[in-house]
């Protein structure tokens, strides 16, 4: 159980080591595609409200719906017709009858600056100018009662600035504004009797839904005390005021639901494609490591004959306990291997005469390869492209040099 526990965090530490950046890739993808997977679940709930709302044809058929005998609570319906009011909002500048206007308030401290300018005779004038020294704005949004008007009959909308998908009207006509500049006292200069700061009032007025616009309503049905239907939004469900009708609603939902599918669906096979693909280089990269072992490790077995005592003294200069045990910059049971071979030599024969012009290493290619600055040509290219260390004296090795044998 601990070698399970063991390898299992070399494997991990290995991966967060040497391929972090593609690693942390994978599992931001991962995280996108979780997110983007509840975004799409989100779209998918409600489009299954929208189609579990009773839609109202005629609006007359919903007082009907109503009844305190076949009322069910909370009704949720959808209901289509044009703006109306009774006291719609009036403006100066414009015939539109808005029932939601926008109003913005944007108060402006100006102050005087004079500038000293000579013209091309040597003569000195002043100008004045203004510049702003301080801007407040304030947004707000006037709504009168209004109701959708089929011809049929007629329903009131409370609170529709609430809804989602809140659509506002595509009039973009500025109904008009008025501004006015007022003094500010205590700031007036006694000898030219000029102010020195003045404050600029507009106010803006933008109409945001006017009579006459064909809206689609989802939200629950009540009677208030007086009997008039109202539609408001309810505790649980749907409340939307748009233009589109519950159809298009629907679609747009459904549509949102599978493009976030795909999207996760993506992110989440191209982070676990980078995971998976770090994960098979480090398989790989062990895998190729073992195997020169392997073949060290049958070499050494191949000599068993040989005193083991005798040749655990005499290792061609290398102590057989430090060559088991001393690092070669493979991984450690590697170089223990390597020790093995040196120490499982002949009497009076070194490892070099036992396996005559082949690797120290792998015991399997021939060695063409000089380790600089000491010099010892004893491994082939590919085992000591992975060497830190000289296998023979332990010098730290600086560069890898090819070597063609004739």
């Amino acid at each position: 159980m601990e070698s399970i526990n063991e390898s299992f965090s070399r494997f991990i530490s290995a991966i967060l080591l040497e391929d972090i950046d593609n690693v942390q890739w994978g599992v931001r993808c991962c995280v996108g595609a979780a997110i983007s997977y509840f975004i799409g679940k989100s779209f998918w709930m409600d489009a299954k409200k929208l189609m579990s709302v009773v839609r109202i044809n005629q609006i007359k058929d919903l007082s009907l719906l109503l009844d305190p005998a076949s009322i069910v609570v909370p009704l949720i319906v959808s209901v289509s017709g044009k703006v109306g009011s009774n006291r719609p909002i009036k403006l100066k500048s414009s015939n539109l009858q808005p029932v939601i206007l926008q109003e913005t308030k944007k108060s402006c401290i100006l102050k005087r600056q004079v500038q000293t300018q000579v013209d091309s005779r040597g003569n000195r004038n002043e100008v004045c100018s203004w510049k702003e020294e301080h801007v407040d704005t304030h947004t707000v949004n006037i709504e009168v009662p209004w109701y959708l008007d089929d011809g049929t009959g007629q329903v009131f909308v409370l609170q529709a600035q609430r809804a989602s998908n809140f659509l506002e009207s595509t009039v973009a006509h500025v109904a008009g504004y008025e501004s006015k500049i007022l003094p500010v006292r205590g700031t007036a200069d006694d000898s030219q009797r000029e102010l020195d700061y003045l404050v600029m009032n507009k106010v803006t007025k933008k109409p945001v839904l006017v009579t006459g616009t064909p809206l689609t309503v989802i939200g629950e049905a009540v009677k208030d005390d007086s009997g008039r239907i109202q539609i408001q939004k309810p505790k649980k469900g749907p409340f939307h005021v748009s233009g589109k009708n519950i159809d298009e609603l629907i679609k747009d939902c459904k549509g949102g639901a599978w493009l976030c599918k795909c999207t996760s669906l993506l992110l989440a096979s191209y982070g676990i494609f980078l995971i998976g693909k770090q994960a098979f280089h480090y398989i790989t990269r062990r895998y190729s490591n073992q195997e020169p072992q392997n073949r060290v490790l049958d070499y050494a077995t191949d000599t068993s004959g040989l005193d083991g005592e005798d040749a655990a003294t005499d290792t061609s200069g290398l102590d057989g306990e430090d060559a088991a045990t001393d690092t070669l910059g493979l991984d450690g049971e590697i170089a223990a291997t390597a020790g093995e071979i040196a120490a499982t030599a002949g009497d009076g024969l070194s490892v070099t005469e036992l396996t005559p012009n082949l690797c120290a290493i792998c015991v399997q290619q021939e060695y063409n390869s000089v380790l600089v600055p000491c010099g010892h040509m004893c491994c082939c290219l590919n085992c000591s492209s992975r060497l830190v260390v000289c296998p023979l004296c332990r010098r730290r090795i600086d560069q890898v040099v090819e070597v063609f044998r004739s």
